[in-house]
């Protein structure tokens, strides 16, 4: 039985408009809830067999995104008092380029950290299929 590894890679691509300096300081906000991850899958993980752990990292991975986008959604329409789904598409595209560059960091921290170590966590392709801010 093998084991699901979901563990952070140094990060090596190319961050949007954001300096490697502001890159470093996401990544290291992002840490504790990385070592959080990593240490609870692990843990959960090595009691499964292969396949339920990939699902299990995939639901995880799932629910990560969608909390993202709630809070991204939520705070849009609190800072700006949007009502109608109409509204918030336009106020989607209203963020500067500075919160929009820390998001896509995120993101892609969180796509390098599921697919774990040398390809061990979630592939490519299942990573690529979920429909939410990664699309």
């Amino acid at each position: 039985m093998a084991k699901v590894q979901t563990s952070m890679k140094k990060s090596s691509s190319n961050h949007s408009n954001l300096s490697q300096i502001e890159v470093e300081k996401v990544e290291e906000d992002l840490n504790s809830i990385f070592t959080f991850l990593n240490g609870n899958l692990g843990e959960i993980t090595s009691f499964l067999c292969e396949d339920l752990s990939l699902k299990l990292v995939y639901k995880v991975w799932k629910r990560v995104l969608v909390s993202i986008e709630g809070l991204l959604v939520s705070d849009l329409e609190e800072e700006r008092g949007v009502e109608n789904e109409e509204e918030k598409d336009l106020e989607i595209k209203l963020w500067d380029e500075k919160r929009l560059s820390f998001i896509k960091v995120t993101v892609e921290l969180l796509i390098t950290f599921f697919q774990g170590e040398e390809g061990e966590g979630l592939n490519k392709e299942t990573i690529q299929g979920t429909k939410n801010l990664i699309q």
